[in-house]
């Protein structure tokens, strides 16, 4: 089909006003020719098409409207919508969607400690036909668990129990945990997100413990507990049969003491005996560190690590099966780590670092910790990144861990401080200026010259994972180390 009137396009065309500065998004509605089932969508401008997209048009489900400030008869359609949440939750069914309006909505809508809880014993979505809870396009929704909030009884924004549900371009406001993701198969997009103002218990702004959490385009800020056990986005629980992925998120503002900003823990017997944690996904995401806890807080070093990939539910038993690694690749982090506690972060079990660009890290570039026999660490790969430390007289990498097997370093640069620590078996190691420019808050915030020694100079074994940059070109013409490649 061919869109091109103003009503086909309720946002403007290619918005950059949203949650995620280096993201732009098309909100394009259906017209009546289009027919139901399964196709796929692809944006052509100027004779340029996109990769196309799976679309699928349900042949089931209604559209409902949800209006805080509505009065009067609601029946949930656009003239008269339902004001109260818990209308939607007891008519919800497969393939139905809601669109939210401008406004607040501010109580605890169906018990428990969140504004809105979407419990296992209300209906679920399918695989096929999942539920939408979406911000109407062009209006601010914001889910309110902060102005009459308390510690105890109500500190949550939106909580998920249920499975197959859809999240989307919300503002939620929580004390503790703004998103919580206990139910399978939800996915968290393109939200504005505040939580973790005060410390109640170890948790994530936005917080899955689930299979198949997907987790994209969210801008995750605001955090205030100055607590090490609070994160930005953190999966524990265990994910044996879908893993999770982490994506295109903006994590800055937050004042969580060492953190991490995205930690991944599932700490030994969070999975049964016979099941293991697969491979969560975390990628292109921007973690800014950069916030140091003004507004009257009194730690003098507030520096957080980005990354941590902790735990990974591995006893070694003899015949176990060992767990697959933790990915981390296509990432962007700014002014990072904490002196020995570095950027990013490894303890036991499996973890590969492909093409990742950390720059003016505050302490070490990797820290890896001493895998134990309850607890062993199995493989570290560190491949393509790029490693700028902002104080030279900080080492790049730092390991607690004597076993030069299980630590693979190939084709990374180290600049800006000491290179102590980093193995003798490391190859393809660049020492000399990158040539890039950071520009943090630009829409685009790394920008690689064309007499970069990185252009071309990394290794394609990682191929299997890292197809693109963090802009989503193809990494065709060779692979430049870094998260960003030269080429158009």
């Amino acid at each position: 089909q061919t869109l091109t009137g103003d009503a086909d396009y309720p946002d403007d065309w290619g918005r950059r006003a949203n949650p995620v500065p280096f993201l732009e998004s098309i909100t394009f509605q259906l017209n009546s020719s289009m027919s139901a089932g399964d196709s796929t969508i692809a944006v052509t401008v100027d004779g340029r098409s996109s990769n196309a997209l799976p679309l699928r048009i349900n042949e089931r489900g209604s559209i409902y409207f949800l209006d805080a400030n509505a009065r009067g008869a609601e029946d949930g359609s656009f003239e008269a919508p339902w004001s109260d949440p818990r209308d939607f939750i007891s008519a919800m069914a497969p393939g139905d969607v809601v669109y939210l309006r401008e406004g607040t909505f501010d109580e605890r809508y169906n018990g428990g400690k969140d504004v809105i809880w979407f419990r296992d014993t209300n209906t679920s979505g399918t695989a096929r036909d999942p539920i939408g809870v979406v911000a109407y396009p062009g209006e601010t929704v914001i889910i309110d668990g902060v102005t009459d909030g308390d510690r105890s009884n109500f500190n949550g924004g939106i909580r998920t129990t249920n499975e197959h549900m859809t999240i989307a371009k919300l503002t939620i406001r929580a004390l503790s945990r703004a998103v919580n993701v206990p139910g399978d198969f939800n996915r968290i997009v393109a939200n504005d997100v505040v939580g973790n103002l005060v410390h109640i218990a170890g948790a994530g702004n936005v917080h899955s413990g689930a299979n198949g959490t997907v987790i994209l385009g969210n801008a995750v800020h605001g955090a205030r507990s100055d607590n090490r056990l609070d994160h930005a986005i953190y999966i524990d629980g265990c994910q044996e049969r879908v893993p999770s992925e982490v994506a295109y998120n903006h994590s800055y503002d937050n004042f969580v003491n060492r953190g991490p900003m995205m930690s991944e823990n599932h700490q030994l017997t969070r999975c049964d005996d016979d099941v293991h944690q697969l491979a969560t996904q975390w990628h292109h995401n921007l973690v800014d560190c950069s916030y140091r806890g003004a507004e009257g807080f009194t730690a003098a070093d507030a520096r957080s690590r980005s990354f941590q990939i902790f735990d990974m539910s591995w006893d070694e038993e003899p015949g176990e099966t060992e767990p697959e690694p933790a990915l981390v690749y296509n990432n962007i982090t700014y002014r990072c780590g904490r002196g020995g506690h570095g950027n990013f972060s490894h303890g036991n079990g499996h973890a590969h670092f492909f093409n990742n660009l950390a720059w003016e890290n505050l302490g070490s570039c990797l820290h890896m910790s001493e895998g134990t026999n309850s607890a062993p660490r199995i493989t570290t790969r560190f491949f393509n990144n790029v490693c700028h430390q902002a104080d030279e007289s900080s080492d790049a990498y730092v390991t607690e861990n004597p076993i030069e097997a299980r630590k693979l370093f190939e084709h990374n640069v180290f600049v800006g401080g000491r290179n102590g620590g980093i193995p003798a078996s490391a190859s393809g190691t660049i020492t000399e200026d990158p040539q890039i420019t950071v520009d943090i808050d630009a829409y685009t915030p790394v920008v690689i010259a064309e007499s970069s020694p990185l252009i071309g100079a990394g290794t394609n074994d990682v191929s299997d994972v890292v197809t693109n940059d963090f802009f989503g070109r193809p990494r065709t013409d060779g692979y430049d180390i870094g998260a960003v490649q030269s080429s158009d």
